[in-house]
């Protein structure tokens, strides 16, 4: 495959990260999380603590929002914006790293 990214918003508790863990891992493919905190601050010269505290202030979820709303005219929460939605607590954790390999091929 080529370059790709792939974005996963999650709620609290739906083993989101364990399962963008596991789905990089099998992809082989790098994973931002809150590394992502240093590596904006490693570029933008904004000292990582900056990005922390934003972070903390206004929440992470609120701060991706409002990028996403800027990017892309797209609200949050508004399901035409997301190619996929999977219910983790249906298909498990390893339902959903396995679903999204079968259906990436789709999308690039």
């Amino acid at each position: 495959m080529e370059h790709f990214v792939i974005t996963v918003a999650r709620e609290t508790g739906s083993g989101g990260h364990d399962i963008t863990r596991k789905l990089s891992q099998q992809l082989n493919i790098p994973y931002y999380d809150r590394d992502l905190l240093r590596k904006a601050s490693e570029v933008s010269g904004i000292h990582e603590r900056l990005f922390g505290a934003v972070d903390e202030r206004i929440g992470w979820k609120e701060m991706l929002s409002a990028a996403e709303k800027v990017y892309t005219g797209e609200e949050w929460r508004d399901a035409a914006g997301y190619d996929l939605s999977l219910d983790s607590e249906q298909l498990g954790e390893d339902g959903c790293v396995e679903l999204i390999r079968k259906i990436l091929p789709l999308f690039t």
